[in-house]
């Protein structure tokens, strides 16, 4: 091994190799240039693609420059894991000295982004829809209180974002305290319990095959059709169709 051989490899601690990119932060210097770090041009900064702060490290009077982040959504606000050293002059495009962007791929979020009703941490404050502040109405759903989570909810409508959790978009539960009460429920006779929301304390009767399922033709595309059975004690009427004219 040559004298210069020696000297490297007792230098570096390795063998040494000068294609290597040294990255700065690991206390190793890979490609044996004196500095942890690639410095390239030699002014004994290590380049900022590195983890340094040469912001042109082919240039050795061009050295250290000023701090930005990228910003890949063009929204103003930057990856603080992404720092960026530019010299004086260079383009500042997709990058920006602020570094508290929580999603650089989306430019509807950043810290001054209102928190909308998208299933998203708008604002990065780490809160999503109806866990945080809504800023922007305008995704707001009328809903309805459901305490029995049978779907149903009922009491003062309030709007809110959907999924919202313990909520329905219907507010037709006659009893919210109870899962087995809801307008889908089948009603049982005899319990005081209006099972159905219906009004009335019954069992309804069975739905045969022909009361609930009738097959017609209109003009050769099948129809299907159900009956939907009505309380004449209660005096209900059901009216579909136009006018003649």
């Amino acid at each position: 091994m040559s004298a210069l051989g020696i000297w490297l490899w007792l230098g570096c601690g390795s063998p040494c190799d000068t294609t290597v990119s040294d990255l700065v932060g690991d206390g190793l210097d890979q490609n044996c240039d004196g500095i942890d770090g690639t410095d390239t041009d030699g002014d004994g900064l290590a380049s900022w693609q590195s983890g340094g702060q040469d912001c042109d490290d082919g240039d050795p009077a061009r050295g250290k420059g000023i701090q930005v982040y990228q910003d890949l959504d063009s929204d103003g606000f930057g990856n603080v894991n992404l720092p960026i050293w530019l010299c004086d002059g260079d383009d500042l495009g997709y990058t920006s000295v602020q570094s508290t962007d929580c999603n650089d791929f989306d430019d509807t979020v950043h810290p001054e982004h209102p928190e909308i009703c998208d299933l998203v941490d708008n604002d990065c404050d780490g809160l999503i829809d109806s866990n945080d502040d809504i800023e922007d109405p305008s995704g707001l759903v009328p809903h309805y209180w459901d305490g029995d989570g049978d779907g149903f909810g009922a009491g003062e409508v309030f709007y809110a974002c959907l999924l919202m959790p313990n909520t329905s978009l219907v507010g037709t539960d006659c009893d919210d305290d109870n899962a087995d009460v809801a307008p889908d429920q089948r009603d049982v006779g005899g319990d005081n319990i209006d099972n159905n929301c219906d009004g009335v304390d019954d069992t309804v009767e069975p739905c045969t095959y022909t009361q609930c399922d009738h097959e017609y033709s209109v003009f050769g595309t099948p129809l299907s059709m159900v009956y939907i059975p009505v309380h004449e004690n209660l005096g209900h009427t059901w009216m579909m169709g136009s006018p003649s004219d």
